[in-house]
């Protein structure tokens, strides 16, 4: 990523015919069991919330941005801080747009709100329950967030245990 990035000066513009910067973002329900998945409209795939740079350098306001207009949620925290993946992957021909790559760098953010509102880049939008997203999404991607998601956590319930009973 970081070469694509360095040789192409517009890997932020989705004119980019190689590929380009796209953002998006796990995000965690308020109770920690779920995970908000989307059905992708052109895709026909069930995935995280996320979209295009469009030329924007700070992809986690990019993530964040897409997950309130893919999922209505709005009152979201970060969860780590860092970036939580990166995924480089295919994309199909789709009308006059030809095949590509998107290089897309994704975060971690925990919802304290419920509510999702559907819009028309969705087909379909629910909260998956993390030991159900394999039987909704196939994609590696999908399922590596789904365990590192577990793992942080884990870590995070362990660590705030330590801390209570120190």
């Amino acid at each position: 990523m970081l070469a694509f990035a360095q040789r192409e000066p517009l890997c932020l513009e989705r004119e980019c015919l190689e590929g380009h910067f796209t953002a998006s973002a796990f995000v965690i329900s308020p109770d920690h069991s779920s995970a908000v998945l989307i059905k992708h409209r052109k895709l026909n795939k069930w995935l995280q919330p996320g979209g295009h740079a469009d030329g924007s350098d700070n992809l986690r306001a990019t993530a964040k941005l897409e997950v309130t207009q893919e999922t209505g949620l709005e009152d979201l925290d970060e969860v780590d801080g860092t970036v939580f993946d990166l995924d480089i992957h295919h994309i199909p021909q789709y009308r006059e747009v030809q095949p590509h790559l998107h290089y897309d760098v994704r975060f971690l953010f925990r919802s304290r709100q419920w509510e999702l509102e559907r819009n028309n880049e969705a087909e379909d939008i629910r909260w998956v329950p993390l030991t159900e997203v394999a039987a909704w999404s196939c994609e590696e991607s999908i399922l590596r967030m789904t365990r590192k998601a577990l793992a942080t956590l884990q870590s995070d319930r362990s660590s705030h245990a330590a801390d209570t009973s120190a």
